[in-house]
């Protein structure tokens, strides 16, 4: 959550509960968690009215690794085009994100 004259984070209590008071004006909320979903919320504060929010986070999915195997050294531009590639695809990563002359995409179980 960014806060105004105020830089880092904020860390919650080991339930994630928080309490701040903060001034009228417009704010983001930004959840960053490994394990859940991120979450973005918009609000503004108005007349020093404060307002409680109760968020459930879903977990976010597995974690699964991949592996690229390659016959010589990628660009730093290419293996940014196979993650991308595997994140949209992700059903059919092996066929659609391989090159199979010059490398395959294998995933780690």
């Amino acid at each position: 959550m960014e806060l105004p004259n105020r830089t880092g984070l904020i860390i919650t209590g080991n339930e994630g509960q928080l309490e701040h008071r903060i001034e009228n004006g417009k704010y983001r909320l930004e959840i960053r968690s490994f394990t859940y979903d991120d979450f973005n919320l918009e609000f503004e504060i108005e007349n020093g009215k404060q307002i409680e929010l109760t968020i459930k986070l879903g977990l976010s999915p597995e974690l699964v690794n991949y592996q690229i195997d390659s016959k010589k050294e990628l660009s730093e531009d290419k293996i940014l085009e196979i993650i991308e590639c595997v994140r949209i695809n992700r059903k059919e990563f092996y066929k659609t994100c391989s090159d199979f002359i010059n490398f395959i995409i294998l995933m780690q179980i």
